[in-house]
């Protein structure tokens, strides 16, 4: 569910920075950062980058002191 929304924020702030950056004389550069970043993500990462964060949440919550008693910590 958060990863169209992440992505599209993602992508939003990568046009804004291209147009920005790079103006009206490279035009369609966002479209090839772009085609190029979900090449690369769908390569490296094809369950997306949830699992990332998911991994990290869990490792956050392993560690955290008092954290082991709560349900739903993965061992």
């Amino acid at each position: 569910m958060w990863g169209p929304i992440i992505g599209a924020f993602i992508l939003r702030i990568l046009t804004e920075y291209t147009s920005a950056t790079f103006g009206a004389g490279l035009a369609g550069l966002q479209l090839i950062i772009y085609g190029s970043l979900l090449m690369a993500m769908v390569l490296a990462k094809p369950e997306g980058l949830a699992t990332v964060f998911a991994k990290a949440y869990w490792w956050v919550e392993a560690i955290l002191p008092g954290k082991k008693e709560k349900i739903g910590v993965r061992p």
